[in-house]
């Protein structure tokens, strides 16, 4: 553990009903970046094969908890948590409207916009860090520590979406899923 130091217990009314840990400045930043894989499977049906990485930094503070510090104003307790995950999917897609017309064993004219939905499952690693200034509240005391979690998961989804074709070989999509997913914490948050 790191530098310990005193605290004292900062509640109002006001307070109770809000929610413990308040998130400090503009809130959650994030990224992601994905790429999957396509397979025709009839006039129908596409399998594809996706990976999405993403990774968000939250900063954050308990409300209830301030530091003491003789002489200055009274600190917030802070902490920053990062959270990564890196999805492996395989989704079958059901297209109800014609993709196109086919004019010959190579060549076709894709229908300009394509709806489609579908489901899929996947394994999901991730990594979860903290790092910054903790309350212990069975002894009283402030500690700073860094303290983290990784491990596999899984997940389900649901998905609708649209193609739409600017020429025969590309196309701009738009999706939209719906995921469930579970996993159990490791190391530091058992």
């Amino acid at each position: 553990f790191g530098a310990a130091g005193r605290y004292r217990r900062k509640i109002q009314m006001s307070d109770l009903g809000q929610r413990r840990i308040g998130v400090v400045g503009r809130g959650t930043a994030g990224w992601m970046t994905a790429a999957a894989l396509e397979r025709f499977c009839g006039p129908r049906f596409d399998v594809t094969l996706g990976i999405l990485r993403s990774e968000t930094n939250t900063r954050s503070e308990p409300r209830e908890f301030v530091e003491e510090v003789e002489g200055e104003e009274d600190r917030p307790i802070r902490q920053t948590t990062r959270f990564m995950t890196l999805p492996i999917t395989s989704s079958l897609r059901f297209y109800p409207l014609s993709r196109g017309v086919r004019i010959s064993e190579l060549a076709w004219v894709p229908a300009k916009p394509t709806p489609y939905m579908g489901v899929g499952a996947g394994v999901v690693p991730y990594r979860l860090q903290q790092e910054g200034d903790f309350v212990d509240r069975l002894v009283l005391s402030i500690f700073t520590d860094d303290i983290g979690s990784k491990g596999t998961g899984w997940t389900a989804h649901a998905l609708a979406g649209l193609d739409h074709w600017l020429t025969p070989h590309v196309a701009v999509n738009l999706e939209a899923r719906y995921a469930l997913g579970s996993g159990s914490p490791e190391d530091d948050f058992r």
